[in-house]
């Protein structure tokens, strides 16, 4: 399971219709440990959330500052960066730099980050996969996890095992 923490980043990737917010969706209600109404972002560009779900790094020492940012509530940051081009303009008002420190993200259409690309994160990629089921509903998806930065590298390992009855592995992986 992925649990919340502050910086914990999750880009999802994938066209038009392939379910990314529907997987924020459901990570944010599981999150949040409630009934919350989750929307899609898109004309807002972000929706935020509680998280109650908080992973605690017990062997990682903090400074004053970090300790009192720690006592703030975590939030999730459900981005869709769709109707943007990625100007550093345009992205300032999102405060990335705060959020990607002290709170979790979700970001739809991450290409669109530009300059703003963060360092650590994990990548969620979906896509429809062939096949003769008619209605679109009904289309499965193929998803690829891809870790970034040695914390997602550890963490991604402790969540393939829960995910052994839908997940195959690539032959590279």
């Amino acid at each position: 399971m992925i649990s919340c923490y502050p910086s914990s980043i999750i880009l999802l990737e994938g066209d038009l219709g392939t379910g990314k917010t529907t997987l924020a969706q459901g990570f944010i209600q599981t999150a949040s440990g409630e009934e919350t109404q989750v929307t899609s972002p898109t004309y807002l560009l972000c929706n935020t959330y509680p998280c109650n779900l908080l992973e605690e790094d017990d062997n990682k020492e903090k400074s004053a500052d970090e300790d009192k940012e720690m006592r703030d509530p975590l939030l999730i940051h459900h981005m869709d960066l769709y109707r943007l081009s990625g100007t550093p303009q345009e992205l300032s008002p999102l405060n990335l730099p705060h959020v990607f420190r002290r709170h979790a993200s979700l970001i739809e259409w991450p290409q669109r980050l530009g300059v703003m690309h963060p360092e650590s994160y994990l990548t969620v990629h979906l896509n429809m996969k062939d096949n003769e089921i008619s209605g679109e509903d009904d289309q499965p998806r193929e998803i690829r996890l891809e870790a970034h930065g040695e914390e997602w590298e550890k963490r991604i390992q402790t969540i393939i095992p829960y995910m052994d009855d839908w997940i195959r592995q690539g032959e590279d992986s």
